[in-house]
């Protein structure tokens, strides 16, 4: 899993795992969170739990069940990095609407 993948051919991968996993699920989240009327507390744990970055776990179970791992470890890296701008932009976004 480890050997080296082009960038390149990926990036477009990359930013719409990361769109769809850093940015569009945390807000169906916290929408689902005012739907059920859930009180702060709980709605903040579930946007820090929805913005986090895909885990390690998904690049050994890519590769364990025949999928690409490389491309699967790279995603996961891809998702941390993008993760460091989006995390507290999602943070400061909520702040914001909760005043």
């Amino acid at each position: 899993m480890l050997r080296p993948v082009s960038f390149r051919t990926l990036i477009v991968w990359i930013a719409a795992v990361s769109v769809i996993k850093l940015i569009v699920a945390p807000v169906l989240a916290v929408a689902g969170a005012e739907l059920v009327h859930l009180p702060i507390l709980e709605e903040q744990v579930l946007l820090i739990e929805a913005a986090m970055p895909s885990g390690a776990i998904a690049a050994v179970l890519a590769a364990r069940y025949g999928c690409d791992g490389r491309i699967g470890s790279l995603l996961t890296l891809g998702t941390y990095a993008v993760s460091l701008a989006t995390m507290p932009l999602i943070f400061w976004l909520f702040t914001l609407l909760k005043q």
